[in-house]
């Protein structure tokens, strides 16, 4: 083999190895268990619900304004999708970026709480059972479609009257007879009246949907599908002009790639959290058997369509954004009750022993 040959050989396995990630190490001591545990990471959840519409036109639809004195709703037949409601919550899981550990001794001399995330929950409290979340968040609705009944169908004076003008009218008369029977029916003025009130109320029911059933062969049918899905979103920086998701009124909700839809944006803006010690100087996290917690930032969320109208609006803590810090030992040495938000990190509640 010539020189310059295993020159080369030897430049490209250097090159191989370069290019090959460094493996982190990790020491543990034997003889000293611990049990580890991980911070707390906010997550966004969005559900989204919208419907599936179906109009259809009456078949006396042309005939409403003369008979009812209204114009029909529907005049032709469409499917479309209209998004109504979009509602945020929050849940957490673990952050495996924040790892700690805690000793064997201190597990003996403290009662600590994890969740299944292996998240701290609350330290020194006694029966301690998650509490439900309470946070109050805003969300999105839009106003409801008034829904159409589905039309009757025709019986034999209306199929033998020869033309549709006619059968609109009797469909008509109809209508205006029920009307009719119903005032008359209140006014206590039919006879064989019903003597109970709950006989009264079917038979004012029954009058009501025959009236809605009849009206639908002018004004049209709607029926409404709704469907649900929930967009999770989880945090990692500020977020500015992001696709959270896409709908079209076409197909609903779509993929956040598929250009058929009309984009919804999402923006996080968070401040700044930052710790410093008594004189000033950037606090250093210890690497002690401590208690961790998160003082979480307070970020400004906003959901906007392509045109910058704003969605929804609100306020949340984001456990990722803000710092994490140690729990003062004098809490720990009094045997303190200390409760965390499991969605953020932060101390919820602290109870001190009675003396």
């Amino acid at each position: 083999m010539k020189p310059s040959s295993l020159i080369t050989i030897c430049i490209a396995i250097a090159l191989l190895f370069m290019g090959m990630p460094v493996r982190s190490e990790r020491t543990i001591v034997v003889d000293k268990p611990q049990l580890a545990y991980y911070g707390v990471a906010t997550i966004l959840n969005f559900d989204i619900e919208y419907e599936e519409v179906v109009e259809q036109p009456g078949p006396y639809y042309l005939y409403a304004e003369r008979y009812l004195g209204t114009k029909a709703d529907i005049e032709e037949q469409r499917h479309y999708y209209r998004l109504t409601k979009v509602t945020p919550t929050v849940s957490s899981i673990a952050d495996t970026t924040q790892r700690y550990t805690l000793s064997e001794t201190f597990l003996k001399n403290n009662k600590v709480t994890f969740d299944n995330n292996k998240c701290l929950v609350a330290l020194n409290a006694p029966e301690f059972s998650l509490p439900p979340c309470n946070w109050s968040l805003p969300e999105y609705s839009s106003p409801a479609l008034e829904p159409i009944a589905s039309a009757l169908p025709l019986n034999e004076e209306q199929l033998l009257a020869g033309s549709t003008g006619k059968m609109a009218e009797g469909a008509a008369k109809i209508i205006y007879r029920l009307r009719e029977n119903r005032l008359n029916i209140l006014l206590c003025e039919v006879e064989n009246m019903p003597q109970d009130s709950r006989a009264l109320e079917l038979l004012l029911n029954k009058v009501n949907e025959e009236e809605k059933r009849l009206t639908a062969l002018f004004l049209g049918t709607r029926t409404t599908t709704t469907h649900k899905c929930r967009i999770t979103f989880v945090p990692q920086q500020a977020q500015e002009n992001t696709v959270l998701f896409r709908f079209s009124a076409i197909e609903g909700l779509v993929d956040s790639n598929n250009l058929i839809g009309e984009p919804y944006f999402l923006d996080i803006r968070g401040e700044e959290v930052r710790a410093t010690d008594k004189t000033g100087a950037k606090y250093n996290l210890p690497t002690e058997d401590v208690i961790h917690y998160c003082e979480p930032a307070t970020c400004k969320i906003k959901i906007v369509d392509l045109n910058n109208n704003t969605l929804l609006s609100f306020d949340c803590h984001i456990a990722q954004f803000g710092i994490r810090l140690p729990l003062p030992s004098q809490l720990i040495k009094q045997k303190s009750q200390v409760i965390f938000n499991t969605y953020t990190g932060e101390i919820k509640d602290i109870t001190n022993p009675v003396k």
